[in-house]
């Protein structure tokens, strides 16, 4: 079988009618996000995922924190037991602790790793799911999500131990206006669409290996409506906001004229157009219906550093 026909056959189980659950081949699956714990994204997944068979452990942030990126919790925390197998964590300071006050998501992340390792034979969880987020994590967004932050720092083996992690972030429908029930069949479909693909990943995977790649997480995400289909895709160097390709800006025009401890009003967040998407990649193929699919890596160096490695031996360095 070639390697493009191997693809489409894993793409249309995907797409398929939700799978029977395993009586065999149950997994150990931790559990976060950067919504909070009671948000309707992950109450899905780990309703999904326990009704597959699977042993969902979840470690959640005690209230919302998204746009959290990379941050992580430097005091003591407190995990709070909430339902069977759910858990929120809080972020305390100086001994204070406050509900209203969620630990950062890498920390709930790391926290859920370890209680799906306790809850289970000791040994770390098949897999890390962070999300269903509320909100997509396309292109520049992806490195300014609390959701993709998690599963990065899951990849990392000095982190608790390097855990295949998988970052799930959908848009609810618009057509759902404020019907919570549309809202929450969207979620339990997006759910659904997770529990086949982690069955597809543990069929496809040899015996000892893990669920991916070694070092390699995905960031998926899943269209408001019911999708044409999966693609594979790169993560794009541009923001896509409500299907429109924008650039943002951050600034301060009245503050170079202020006098020492004035203050003046700053613009936050101000967007306007920027050229075109790539044709066929992953915003163009999210807008068309898609659901996106990047492998990511902790590894942020340059493909071609060794060619910047040349530039930089061609600079004068003064000595200190």
């Amino acid at each position: 079988m070639n390697r493009m026909k191997n693809k489409v056959i894993v793409f249309s189980l995907l797409l398929a009618a939700p799978l029977p659950a395993l009586p065999e081949g149950q997994l150990n699956i931790a559990l976060t996000n950067d919504d909070g714990w009671q948000a309707h994204g992950i109450q899905a997944v780990h309703r999904a995922l326990t009704e597959a068979g699977h042993q969902a452990t979840m470690a959640a942030p005690s209230d919302q924190q998204s746009g959290s990126s990379a941050a992580m919790d430097s005091d003591s925390i407190e995990v709070r037991r909430v339902a069977e197998t759910q858990y929120s964590v809080t972020a305390c300071k100086d001994d204070a602790c406050d509900a209203r006050a969620g630990a950062e998501p890498i920390t709930a992340a790391l926290v859920a790793v370890d209680l799906a390792r306790r809850s289970g034979d000791d040994s770390w969880p098949d897999l890390l799911v962070s999300g269903i987020n509320e909100g997509t994590n396309i292109g520049v967004a992806t490195q300014l999500s609390g959701t993709v932050g998690a599963t990065v720092a899951s990849l990392s083996h000095v982190m608790n131990s390097a855990v295949p992690s998988i970052a799930i972030s959908t848009d609810e429908p618009a057509h759902c206006e404020d019907n919570e029930s549309c809202v929450i069949a969207h979620y339990d479909d997006v759910a659904n669409f997770i529990v086949r693909l982690v069955e597809v990943l543990n069929e496809r995977r040899a015996a000892s290996e893990s669920l991916l790649p070694a070092g390699i997480g995905l960031n998926i995400n899943y269209p408001s409506a019911s999708p044409r289909g999966v693609r594979v895709v790169r993560q794009e160097s541009k923001m896509d906001i409500g299907g429109s390709v924008m650039v943002f800006e951050v600034g301060c025009e009245k503050c170079p004229g202020l006098e020492i401890g004035e203050i003046a009003a700053a613009t936050n967040l101000s967007f306007s157009p920027d050229s075109a998407a790539e044709p066929g990649g992953e915003i163009s193929s999210f807008n068309e219906g898609y659901v996106t699919i990047v492998p990511i890596r902790i590894d942020y160096t340059a493909s071609d550093y060794q060619a910047l490695s040349d530039w930089f031996d061609g600079m004068h360095w003064e000595s200190q």
